[in-house]
């Protein structure tokens, strides 16, 4: 009884519409609709047989979805079929067997009904009130329906498989950018005024260690690296600090106190560099999945190019520079 199988739907394509209402609730009453879309409502009188499974296949045991008769409608609108168990059905197909598999508890295939009446209905006042023709929602349209067409042709046309050795090969290709570079860890003691910064670099100049810490938990202003023991972290070139914290770090010996206080933002630091790290692959174990997670990209965005250039030579499209035509400034 439960014979349609609605697995033309990719498993791989994600969710893209979202909501509905489930059998027994009623979309109807809300002030916000107009009378056409105030008439929708969901679920006739329940069939003797569920109109919709959520199972596993018995050639994959991948769970989908399965509607005895996909054109019956659970949800009606002025008495005409408004969402059909076929669709709901589709809906649930369309996610991946991850995601798909929750579905097997009747409550979640209720939720998502729900959603799906909801938009649906929302959607017709939206046509009614000519919102079509308004920039913003055409733009919107625009980004999903590029979506949608890039999807779809990545669906088409995954890409090779890669595997261990594929992966190896792009990893020994491309060492330089799994290194982890050189790194220095760097202390500092934080002042308000450059005359307060001079009396503790006079203070902590010759000292060792564990006297700078010392110091820094005692005078610095800065909370987080006075709670480090005045550490500011390991530093390397493209890290998040200020440049000239990172050029100060590289430009001192280990255990080497900066000669003056260098101030950054109007507060003044005394520095020491702590420890040096010399640059370090990162084994290919450890790289593989950002590894294999590129290849996937690089892929992608070949698909992108492609279909991006084949479309604008279609369509006749040239494009020229354009921020010469647009001024952004202040009022």
């Amino acid at each position: 009884m439960l014979a349609l199988l609605l697995a033309a739907v990719p498993a791989s394509a994600s969710a893209q519409d979202g909501g509905v209402r489930d059998g027994g609730a009623s979309d109807g009453g809300s002030n916000a609709l107009d009378a056409g879309t105030r008439d929708a409502s969901i679920g006739d009188a329940q069939p003797p047989a569920p109109m919709l499974v959520v199972g596993p296949s018995a050639a994959t045991r991948e769970v989908f979805a399965t509607a005895a008769d996909p054109s019956r409608a659970f949800a009606t609108m002025q008495r005409e079929p408004l969402i059909t168990a076929g669709e709901l059905a589709a809906e649930i197909n369309r996610r991946a067997p991850p995601l798909r598999a929750a579905y097997v508890d009747p409550t979640r295939v209720d939720e998502l009904a729900r959603d799906m009446v909801r938009d649906r209905v929302l959607a017709e006042a939206a046509r009614r009130a000519g919102m079509l023709d308004d920039a913003e929602v055409k733009r919107e349209i625009e980004r999903t329906l590029a979506r949608v067409l890039l999807e779809r042709a990545l669906v088409a046309d995954p890409g090779p498989v890669v595997d261990e050795a594929a992966a190896r090969v792009f990893y020994d290709l491309h060492v330089a950018e799994y290194t982890k570079p050189e790194q220095v860890r760097l202390l500092g003691i934080v002042l308000a005024t450059r005359a307060d910064a001079l009396r503790v670099l006079a203070e902590v100049s010759r000292v060792g260690e564990r006297r700078f810490e010392a110091v820094a938990r005692r005078r610095s202003i800065d909370a987080q690296s006075r709670r480090r023991d005045g550490s500011l972290g390991w530093l390397y070139v493209g890290s998040r600090p200020e440049a000239a914290l990172i050029d100060a770090a590289f430009a001192l010996r280990v255990g080497e106190t900066a000669a003056a206080p260098l101030e950054v933002d109007g507060r003044f630091y005394v520095l020491r560099a702590a420890e040096r790290r010399a640059p370090e692959p990162v084994p290919f174990e450890r790289a593989r999945s950002a590894v294999v997670s590129r290849l996937r990209a690089e892929h992608r965005q070949r698909v992108v190019d492609v279909i991006l250039a084949r479309t604008r030579r279609d369509q006749g499209v040239s494009v020229r520079p354009a921020a010469a035509l647009v001024r952004v400034a202040s009022p």
